[in-house]
């Protein structure tokens, strides 16, 4: 197993200080968001650096300015009105001292997933979020971006498929495995992955509770480890969810 060090000079932001919501008034065209910044976030920082808030998707983003940490200060709007769509935009937070000739990130927080308004952070997002979409004869597929994290695809074009993706254990163990297997891969192999962000901290936590591997402090170094480790990994999720044996006594039942 290889360690793993961080080597960033920034500082992050823990995600659990920052609470963003999302909200769609009635006859408006465009989302706005709120946000909130709990001031154990930004102890020790520069109290004259800005603050801001900047909602993104893959290829386009926004930026508003909240201020500095000293001296918060909402903006007159926060209309998300420049993104390309609404449905899986993420947010990121930045810390900047702008009293040199060019500004320096002093903190920083990114993937952060907003809640709805009507949230009232008992249900927690999900880990691994499912995306409706036209996939042409594909029924699902993984998208893997190593900044806003996993999400499983599926067609739109099977009106039942929601409700048996929900419901039927024979499904779910069909296809959750292994979209959870290109996930684990993912994780072992990308060198690319910021390991301070939110959805990597999250799957991290999962995995260790699931395996007992803390992939914070060490990965797998090869292939024949990975290999172990996925397969365990995935017979321990299996297990925890006894897709054959519920599939079984489903099929009973519906019979």
């Amino acid at each position: 197993m290889k360690k793993r060090i961080n080597f960033t000079g920034r500082r992050k932001l823990a995600a659990e200080h920052i609470e963003i919501r999302v909200q769609k008034p009635e006859g408006q065209k465009y989302p706005t968001f709120t946000a909130s910044i709990a001031p154990a976030a930004m102890d020790g920082l520069d109290k004259d650096a800005r603050v801001y808030i900047e909602p993104y998707v893959v290829s386009s983003s926004m930026r508003f300015d909240f201020g500095t940490v000293s001296q918060p200060q909402v903006p007159a709007e926060t209309l998300l009105s420049e993104l390309d769509r609404e449905e899986s935009f993420l947010f990121r937070v930045k810390v900047v001292d702008e009293s040199g000739h060019v500004g320096k990130i002093l903190a920083d927080a990114s993937g952060i997933r907003p809640k709805d308004a009507d949230d009232d952070g008992i249900n927690r997002k999900s880990l691994f979020p499912v995306q409706w979409l036209d996939l042409g004869e594909r029924i699902w597929r993984v998208d893997l971006n190593p900044h806003t994290g996993p999400v499983l695809q599926a067609t739109t074009k099977v009106p039942e498929l929601p409700t048996k993706l929900k419901n039927d254990p024979l499904l779910q163990g069909t296809i959750y495995p292994q979209a959870f297997r290109e996930v684990l891969w993912f994780l072992v192999r990308e060198e690319e992955i910021d390991d301070d962000l939110p959805w990597v901290q999250n799957w991290r936590d999962f995995i260790s509770k699931l395996t007992g591997i803390n992939l914070d402090e060490e990965t797998p170094e090869d292939d024949e480890e990975r290999e172990q480790f996925v397969e365990d990994a995935v017979k321990a999720f299996s297990g925890q969810h006894n897709f054959a044996s519920r599939a079984k006594q489903f099929e009973e039942v519906v019979a």
